[in-house]
Formats: structure tokens, sequence, C-alpha cells
């Protein structure tokens, strides 16, 4: 009896141990996503590492960046351009994704939507890799490379948008970083002082310093003023704060006329200019023309970078003269500037920026266009974005921007200088335009900088690559 006993209390032990198993196992199956989607499961990681990711192309299907198989079935990411690397981004298992890489991550991804059955299939019990789409962005790397290669060394950003329809042509940002070399860099590139990681194209609030003139002209277009009205004295410095703004020219009169104090960069016209029409009618006219929400181009992020919002110290003094001066807290982007001076040859309107040209799930398809509704932002009237563009194309011929002048191209131009702290920042905005009067706008920053040559110089090469870059049209 004893014997029987104590097998009938193995019998017992080997049930309830059948039974915690089950119990165990029961739970881990009903786990079983949480358990698939732990950042140290194996098998999720060798799933990622074997993603074909789709390829980036620009917008004449040249590569920009490819996944390329390896033969243990791993992929590696490969960019091919130096000149692509701040817009394109970066894409690592580490560190995550940056830009177009970032922006359009499902997609190139291939992140299927919850619920689809046949790819769950796929990936699950056939174990097919995960396959995404290619993307052809609105760039160019021909005036992309044109950018790159201007800048140089120089920190500071160049955009060129396409002014009717805000096809986005070039965004450039530097210093920047190579992608290619991400993860062994990443520690010495957070942490550079040149702040490769900082998109200064989208992400930099920059003061718009005596680039505001042009706005200041257009404020008095729409609020009627009499530009013809003369301005004595017109030569003198206006101080600011601890900031003394002069002409950047030396004007041949000391009575100008808002025009010609544009075209000579004399402030005390736009001095006293603002004086008369009063202070909050100036503000009003800046506030519709920057927007609370200023136009940009959703997720071009680095999603593992530090925050970073702001590359420059706060405005060294804050008064109703220093904001209509461009010299306060008013702040734009060069992606906001190219945009507005986009509307002077758009008659009046401002294009919504967009980058993403077409898509294609994979190199055997043809290329589907990505049809979204392309808005515009009223800015001016036609007439005065006419009389805006005659002042800026004025202005390479005879006035402070002169370097920007090519015999026989259609140019426009700007040039200014702002400070902030105790740095200098130096900008050119202007467009350049074909007879069939399609056209570009383009704005360049350059910090710690102040030769407005330089600055024009940039934005002249890059708007001659990319009018040359314009087909000729077809005589029938």
């Amino acid at each position: 009896m004893q014997f029987v006993r104590e097998i009938r209390y193995l019998l017992l032990g080997v049930l309830l141990a059948f039974g915690a198993v089950a119990i165990v196992s029961s739970y881990w199956v009903m786990r079983r996503e949480r358990l698939l989607l732990r950042e140290d499961n194996p098998r999720l990681v060798e799933q990622v590492l074997r993603i074909q990711r789709g390829g980036i192309y620009d917008r004449d299907g040249e590569p920009l960046a490819i996944t390329e198989t390896l033969s243990s079935g791993r992929v590696n990411r490969a960019y091919l351009h130096q000149a692509m690397n701040s817009a394109v981004g970066y894409y690592s298992v580490r560190y995550g994704e940056g830009g177009a890489e970032a922006a359009y991550n499902d997609l190139l991804s291939g992140s299927p939507e919850i619920g689809d059955l046949e790819i769950w299939f796929e990936r699950e019990i056939l174990h097919i890799p995960q396959q995404g789409a290619d993307l052809q962005l609105t760039l160019d790397l021909a005036v992309q490379q044109t950018a790159y290669e201007a800048l140089g060394d120089q920190k500071g950003a160049v955009v060129l948008v396409s002014a009717q329809d805000g096809a986005v042509r070039a965004l450039v940002s530097s210093p920047t970083f190579d992608p290619n070399q991400l993860d062994v860099q990443w520690g010495d590139l957070v942490i550079a002082s040149g702040e490769p990681f900082f998109n200064r194209a989208l992400q930099g609030n920059y003061q718009p310093g005596t680039s505001i003139y042009g706005l200041l002209v257009l404020a008095a277009l729409v609020e009627q003023f009499p530009v013809e009205t003369s301005f004595s004295q017109a030569s003198r410095a206006i101080d600011i704060g601890d900031i003394t703004l002069s002409c950047i020219i030396d004007p041949p009169a000391d009575t100008l006329t808002l025009f010609d104090a544009f075209t000579y960069g004399c402030p005390a016209p736009f001095a006293d200019f603002i004086d008369l029409l009063g202070y909050e009618a100036v503000g009003e006219m800046l506030k519709l023309i920057r927007p609370d929400a200023p136009p940009t181009l959703t997720g071009f992020v680095n999603s593992a970078q530090p925050e970073q919002t702001q590359a420059l110290p706060p405005a060294r003094i804050i008064t109703p003269l220093a904001e209509t001066f461009g010299q306060g807290q008013f702040r734009t982007t060069p992606l906001e500037m190219a945009l507005i001076v986009a509307s002077f040859i758009n008659n009046g309107n401002a294009p919504a920026p967009y980058i993403l040209q077409a898509t294609r799930p994979d190199q055997d398809s043809a290329w589907e266009l990505v049809r979204e509704m392309r808005t515009v932002t009223p800015i001016t009237t036609p007439e005065n974005a006419r009389r805006l563009t005659a002042l800026f194309r004025q202005n390479v011929v005879r006035g402070t921007a002169r370097s920007a002048y090519q015999e026989g191209v259609d140019l426009g131009g700007q040039v200014g200088l702002s400070y902030s702290g105790e740095r200098t920042l130096t900008w050119f905005i202007g467009f350049g335009r074909l007879e069939t009067l399609e056209g570009y706008a383009i704005a360049v920053i350059l910090e710690d900088s102040a030769d407005l040559d330089l600055a024009a110089d940039i934005g002249a090469s890059v708007l001659l690559t990319a009018l040359d870059q314009i087909p000729e049209p077809i005589n029938p």
C-alpha cells in the first residue's frame, strides 16, 4: 500500500507539473505579440536586418539611396551622393531615421497595415523579407550638387523651389554628415560644434535682417503708400540698440524713394516710412506674410537626435523698430523666404512646398505620381507682385545684389544682413525665370558671415543650374 501511495503522489506531481507548463505556455502564447515586439527579441532584430528598404531617387530617376543584399541575407543601406545627405537623411537600425528616410519610413520599409493577412503569411510563414516601395523625390541631383559645392565649408543652407507648384529642387544644409559611416561616427556627430544633424534649411529660425526691406516695400504697396515719396537725409545711419545700420551701397543722392532705398540698401527711408505708417500697421503686414504655422516639409526630423529647435542666440534687442527691421523676435526659415519670393513671380501666390513626386512598389513597376491637392497662399495682388519682380530684377542689374548678375538671364535678387547675439548672418533671396515664365525662387543663408557677394554668387550659380535643367519647349 505504501508503494501505491507513493506512485499516486508521483503521478499527481507529474500532472501538476504538466498543468503548470500548460498554463505558462498558454500565457506566453497569448502574449505572443508582446514577445515579438520586444527590442531584445533576436528574431525581430533579424527581421529588421533583412528588410529590403525601397530606394530613393531624384526627379530624373538617379539613385540616391539603395539597399544592397549581403551574402548573409542581411542588407546594407548605401548612400551614393554626399550632396544629397542633408535632404535624404539616414537610416540606422541602431539610431533610427532622419530626413526623407524618416518622413517616408512606412513607405520605404513596407510596413503593412494591421490585419493584412497576405503580408503576414509571406513574412511569418514563408519568411519572405519585408519589401518597401521606391520613392522619387522632386530634388534635382545636378542642382543639389551645385548648391552643396557652392556652400563648401560655409555654415548655412540653400533652398530652391519651383515658383509654379512648390516642388523643392534643392535642400542643402551645411555642415552635414556621412550616413554610410553613421554607426561609427554617431557619438562624435551628436556633439559636433557644427551641429550636422540640424537641418538649417527647415529648422533654422533666422532673423531676416535687412532682407526685410522687400517686405517693407510690399507693405507700402499694400497700404497704397505713395512710393514715389522722396525722403531726405536718406543715407544717414540708423541705430537699433547696439546695432548700426547704414547703406550697403553709397547712393548717388541723399534724397531717395523707397524703391531707391531698396536698391542701395539704405535703412533711413524705411525708418521714416515706418514712422509715417506706424509700427502696428507694419507689424500686421508681417503677420499676414508669416502665419502662425509657417510652411514646412512634414516629417523631416531625425528620430534619435537630441532635440534642437534653435541654433542661434536670442535677439539682441526687442523694440518695435527692431522688429520691423528684422532684428527682433520675428524669425523665418530659408524655406519660407524662398516661398515668399516665389509668390512674386507667381502672381502674388506662394505655393505649398512638396518633395515626394512618385512611388512604385518595386523596380519592375512603373512610377505612379503622387497626386495631392496643391494649394497656394495669397501674399499680394498680381500687380504688386509684378512691381516687386521688377524691383528685384533691377537690384541685380545695379543694386546690392549685383554679384548675381548674369548677361542674358532673367534673375532678380536681394541681399541682407542680420545680427543674432554676436553673430552675423547673410541672406540672399531671389528668383530666376525663363521666357516661358517657368522659374525658381531661392533662399541662401550664411552663418557667421558678412559676405554679401558670396551669398549672391551662390544664389546665382544654383539658379543658373536649375534653369538649365528645364527642357526646351517643343515647337509644333
